[in-house]
C-alpha cells in the first residue's frame, strides 16, 4: 500500500457525445500522484520503448509468433503500460497492452496532452500505419470488434467514429462476425478485437489494421517481460537504463521452468497468468488458487508466474479501493495517464466509487 497517494473529489470530465452511458465508467475521484512517481513513469515508458526498438530483441519477439521485422508499426499504436505502485510509490510494470481501451474516454481529464493534442496523436498513429502499408490516400476508417454494441466500451467506439468524421474520414463501427465492407484500397481498420493473432478472423490478415498481430507480438505477449528484464537483451541500453528495467519489471518466469511442487509451496508470492491473454482472463492470485487449478494451468505449459505486486489501496467515502495506473503511450511518450479504481482481484467497472479516475500531480491539481 502506498502511503504517499491521495484521492480528491473530482467531477469526471469526458466527451458529452456518449452521455450518461460514459458516466457509469468514471470515478468521482482524482488520484494525486507524487512528482517523483510521475518522473519515474515517464522514464520507464521511454526506456521500455527504446528497448523494444532494438533490432535483435524485436526480431526475437516477433519470431516467437512466426513474424519477421518488416513493414511493422515502428512504435506500435494504442499501447498502454499498466503499473502498480509499491509502498514507496515506485512504479512496477504489470503488463503491456496493445489495444487498450479507455484512451479517448479519458480525453478531457488527467495528466497528459490536452484534448486536441491527444486527438492529434491518435490520428498520427493510424496515419503512420497507413503510410507504412499504402501509397494511396486514406479515405475511410472502420472501428472493428465482435458484437461492438455489446462491448463494455461501446461508448468509446462512438467517440472514435466522431473523431474520425470530424477530421474528414468516412467512419463506421463494424461487427467482426459479419462480412466487412470490401477493401477498396483506401480503408484502414482500427482493430479492437481480442483475437490478437486473427485466429478466428484470418481474412483480416490481408487488410491494413492497427493494432495488428505484429504489434501484439512485439508489445503484449506477456513472455516479453521476461526478455525486457533480461540484461542480456539490453546491449544498446546504458547500464542505468538496464537497471531501471530490472527495477520496474517484477520478477517473472515461465512456470514450466520449475517443478509444480515448488510453485505450490511458494504460491502466495506469485500471480499466475497465461502468456497470451487480456484483462483478468484465466489469471490467478497465488493466495487464492487451489492445488487442482495450479496443477491444471501448469500442465497447459503456457502460464507465467509474476512476482506479486499488490495494487495500491486508497481510502474514500465508499471504503478502500484498489488502484492501478494506465500509461497510454506512443513513441515512448506518455500521452495520457489514467487510474482504474476497483475492489476484488482485478479491475472492473462495477465497484461503487470506482472506474476510470483522473491522475494529477499535487502541483498540477493545485493549479
Amino acid at each position: 500500500m502506498s502511503t504517499s497517494l491521495q484521492l480528491r473529489p473530482w467531477t469526471a470530465r469526458y466527451p458529452s457525445l456518449a452521455g450518461s452511458t460514459l458516466a457509469t465508467l468514471m470515478a468521482p475521484w482524482c488520484v494525486i500522484l507524487p512528482e517523483l512517481a510521475l518522473h519515474r513513469l515517464i522514464e520507464a515508458v521511454m526506456v521500455l520503448e527504446q528497448a523494444l526498438q532494438q533490432a535483435p530483441l524485436r526480431q526475437h519477439l516477433l519470431a516467437r509468433h512466426g513474424y519477421t521485422d518488416a513493414g511493422l508499426p515502428a512504435t506500435g499504436g494504442f499501447i498502454c503500460y499498466d503499473f502498480h505502485l509499491n509502498a514507496a510509490a515506485q512504479p512496477r510494470l504489470i503488463e503491456i497492452n496493445a489495444n487498450a481501451g479507455g484512451l479517448l474516454v479519458n480525453r478531457d481529464q488527467g495528466w497528459g496532452r490536452d484534448a486536441q493534442g491527444l486527438e492529434s496523436v491518435i490520428l498520427s498513429m493510424l496515419e503512420a500505419r497507413w503510410r507504412q502499408c499504402k501509397d494511396r490516400p486514406l479515405r475511410r476508417i472502420l472501428i472493428l470488434d465482435d458484437r461492438p454494441q455489446e462491448q463494455f466500451l461501446y461508448p468509446e467506439f462512438l467517440l472514435y467514429r466522431d473523431l474520425f468524421q470530424r477530421h474528414g474520414y468516412a467512419a463506421d463501427i463494424v461487427d467482426g462476425l459479419s462480412p466487412l465492407p470490401a477493401d477498396d484500397g483506401q480503408t484502414l481498420i482500427y482493430n479492437r478485437l481480442t483475437d490478437f493473432h486473427l485466429t478466428a478472423h484470418p481474412e483480416l490478415a490481408r487488410r491494413t489494421l492497427l493494432p495488428c498481430p505484429q504489434t501484439h507480438a512485439l508489445y503484449a505477449d506477456k513472455r516479453n517481460l521476461i526478455d525486457l528484464r533480461d540484461p542480456r537483451q539490453h546491449l544498446q541500453l546504458t547500464p542505468a537504463h538496464s537497471q531501471l528495467l530490472r527495477d520496474v519489471i517484477p520478477e517473472i518466469e515461465e512456470m514450466r521452468m520449475r517443478p509444480l511442487q515448488t510453485w505450490w509451496q511458494e504460491r502466495k508470492q506469485w500471480f499466475f497468468k497465461p502468456a497470451v491473454g487480456y484483462g483478468s482472463k484465466a489469471a490467478y492470485a497465488g493466495d487464492k488458487i487451489t492445488r487442482g487449478t495450479l496443477a491444471d494451468i501448469y500442465a497447459r505449459g503456457d502460464y507465467l508466474a509474476q512476482a506479486l505486486e499488490p495494487a495500491s489501496q486508497l481510502s474514500c467515502a465508499q471504503g478502500e479501493l484498489k488502484m492501478d495506473l494506465r500509461a497510454y503511450a506512443y513513441a515512448g511518450e506518455i500521452i495520457r495517464l489514467a487510474a482504474r479504481l476497483y475492489r476484488g482481484q482485478t479491475t472492473n467497472f462495477r465497484t461503487p466509487g470506482g472506474g476510470f479516475a483522473a491522475v494529477m500531480t499535487a502541483q498540477a491539481s493545485a493549479g
